[in-house]
């Protein structure tokens, strides 16, 4: 039996879902609106939340942004009511923190299979982390680009997920973008805490026990994800000393840490960009993003990055034509490390629908690429031997490099 808060001013409401509730076995604790949501969702602690979205005083999704403000609320399966099934209010469901989302009118049975799902992956996701605390330093791989649209955040998201297929082994993505990172949406993954939620706490005070509670997790691969804020203004919580404690905490316990950062060199960008083992510069074939990536890449040697730190990624974004290879690392005055297929139907729909390219279409060229490329990336002590339990995505690069 689980306690569950219902937040709906409307009275019909709120008897349906406490009549299915209880037929289910389940306790039900009602408040009619958000202030008075709050309040009780503090004093009685439920196991998951059902929550309006039209209500007066304080609607759903201010509702929901305040409950995920706090840390202990963090986790709380969270299931919105709205009024249509319109990609809109989807949306803004999701990006006030919100799990899931049901249309009304909405079937009873529907109700209870979505939250007994939401509090299913909640009693499953908080015991997993403890049996991935012992692991040692792990890699940190930083995907850049000085131009926004060619692609970053895909192959942050598919490089990520990689790593994770081939090795089975604690895998992190963190999303550095200030401005409306889409690691979250990507994943198609609910956008509870933030690392805005880190900025009460002083860096020097920033610990894995506080991090745990912003830290989600995509059941259906076991990527572990750290969201950046909807809003700008709540991204300038994000300070580079935090980052920095955020990154030594994370090396500790997860063996990859992929950071996807700002279109930038600004303070939190070279935090990260300082902080890596190695440097994913993702380009495009046509000048404009040719002429960035030649400054990016004339920067980390001004810097003094070493070359062996960098890796030059060419996104082939177009069918056909563009700038070719060799002129480009002509002007690079480096190689071009990997070559990243047109997939452009593809790439918007795993965007528009959560569902990347990686998880969902194995054997296609792009995934192919990916997936050997996410093993040069890998750790030595991976490459150096065949694992335990060889993973399917490892049998298929092991057939063709070995």
């Amino acid at each position: 039996m689980a306690k569950i808060l219902v937040v709906d001013d409307e009275t019909l409401y709120q008897k349906m879902v406490t009549h299915v509730l209880s037929a289910n076995g389940h306790e039900a604790v009602v408040a009619s609106n958000g202030a008075d949501g709050l309040e009780l969702a503090r004093e009685a602690m439920p196991d998951a939340i059902v929550s309006d979205v039209v209500m007066p005083e304080m609607n759903g999704y201010e509702f929901v942004r305040n409950l995920r403000s706090s840390p202990e609320f963090g986790n709380t399966p969270i299931l919105m009511l709205t009024s249509s099934n319109a990609l809109e209010e989807k949306i803004q469901a999701f990006e006030s923190g919100a799990d899931d989302h049901l249309t009304k009118p909405f079937e009873a049975a529907e109700l209870i299979v979505r939250l007994t799902a939401l509090l299913t992956r909640a009693a499953q996701a908080a015991p997993q982390m403890k049996d991935e605390e012992e692991v040692q330093h792990g890699k940190v791989i930083a995907v850049h680009s000085l131009r926004g649209g060619v692609g970053a955040t895909t192959l942050s998201v598919n490089l990520a997920l990689a790593l994770r297929g081939l090795w089975n082994a604690p895998t992190i993505i963190v999303d550095g973008v200030q401005t409306s990172g889409q690691v979250a949406l990507m994943l198609n993954t609910p956008l509870n805490l933030t690392w805005a939620n880190l900025s009460h706490i002083a860096p020097e005070d920033l610990d894995m026990h506080a991090m745990k509670k912003i830290i989600g997790k995509d059941d259906r691969s076991g990527l572990y994800y750290i969201a950046s804020p909807p809003s700008p203004l709540e991204a300038e919580a994000l300070t580079p000393e935090i980052m920095e404690r955020m990154l030594d905490n994370l090396v500790e316990h997860f063996k990859y840490v992929i950071v996807d950062i700002s279109h930038d060199f600004r303070d939190l960008s070279l935090q990260v960009l300082d902080r890596a083992d190695e440097i994913v510069y993702i380009t495009a074939p046509e000048l404009a993003s040719a002429r960035m990536a030649i400054m990016a890449v004339n920067t980390y040697r001004k810097l003094g990055y070493p070359d062996e730190k960098i890796r030059v990624a060419l996104n082939q974004m177009y069918e056909s034509s563009g700038l070719s290879r060799k002129k480009l690392e002509q002007s690079l005055k480096m190689s071009i490390s990997q070559i990243i297929p047109y997939a452009d139907d593809l790439a918007l729909n795993a965007i528009n629908f959560g569902r990347p390219i990686v998880t969902h279409h194995p054997g296609i060229p792009f995934t192919k690429t990916l997936e050997d490329f996410a093993y040069i990336l890998s750790l030595e002590e991976h490459k150096e031997k065949r694992p335990d339990k060889p993973t399917n995505m490892w049998e298929r690069v092991r057939v063709r490099h070995f």
